[in-house]
């Protein structure tokens, strides 16, 4: 019988096609996987907690596998020095069969950045939005009516392509810090570009583009009829943090 392991790990999505393995791309998945059977010698497909957009970034980030073969001394040490420098495996722990790094996930929580002034050590983890003069209360205002259950097809990129597009919206939060400006959305599930298309319309209620009313009637009803409909650009955007009903070593 095999064992199940989970192998916690983070990355900079800014090289990649997002995590999956793909035809088209260089996907975080094929780099982890190669490095897996390079060192450990143990061919295995990762099964994870989720997908990203090509160019976004995870602080933490589950995936599992099943293998009859022993984990090779210093396991953690070796795949960080085969892997580069924009992946990173915090741990690898060996798991209860059943547990399933996608199915058992609780809570995702993902963060968007953005930054007015310049700056070169922000480019890769936050989007330059150069002068940007918004009403950062008039977005904070909106975007409180997006905790709870709601229809969120209104901010979903392929909502035909999901069975449901219902999401339990735990918390949202909007700082500003100097010249930044840093939305957290947590929620049970996350839709196809799902925050990227929260920030941008929270941008255009900032910038009057649109109203407090249109936005609310995009969440309300489900679909976004109103112009300038895009995704924002995607690095500024970050997966946080991964909460399973049990408990996962968490690194200092």
């Amino acid at each position: 019988m095999k064992d199940r392991y989970f192998v916690h790990l983070a990355f900079q999505g800014t090289r990649y096609s997002g995590w999956q393995r793909q035809e088209n791309g260089i996907g975080v998945q094929e780099i982890v996987e190669d490095a897996i059977l390079k060192v450990w010698k143990a061919p295995a497909t990762l099964h994870a907690c989720g997908r990203t957009d090509a160019g976004v970034h995870a602080d933490h980030f589950y995936c599992h596998l099943d293998t009859d073969v022993a984990p090779p001394p210093e396991l953690v040490f070796r795949l960080n020095q085969f892997l580069p420098g924009d992946i990173s495996i915090y741990t690898v722990i060996k798991m209860h069969p059943t547990a399933n790094a996608q199915h058992d996930v609780l809570y995702r929580t993902y963060r968007y950045q953005i930054h007015r002034l310049k700056n070169p050590r922000k480019q890769f983890y936050s989007f330059w939005l150069p002068e940007y003069k918004c009403a950062v209360h008039n977005m904070r205002k909106v975007a409180e009516a997006l905790e709870g259950k709601h229809d969120f097809g209104g901010f979903c990129l392929q909502p035909d392509k999901h069975d449901s597009t219902i999401c339990d919206m735990q918390q949202v939060e909007l700082l500003e810090i100097e010249d930044r400006i840093i939305w957290s959305f947590k929620a049970n599930r996350f839709l196809k570009g799902m925050v990227r298309l929260l920030v941008q319309r929270l941008l255009h209620v900032g910038y009057g583009m649109i109203s407090e009313q249109n936005f609310l009637q995009i969440l309300k009803e489900g679909h976004d009829d109103f112009p300038y409909r895009k995704r924002i650009s995607p690095e500024g955007l970050t997966l946080v943090n991964i909460e399973y009903p049990y408990t996962l070593a968490t690194p200092h």
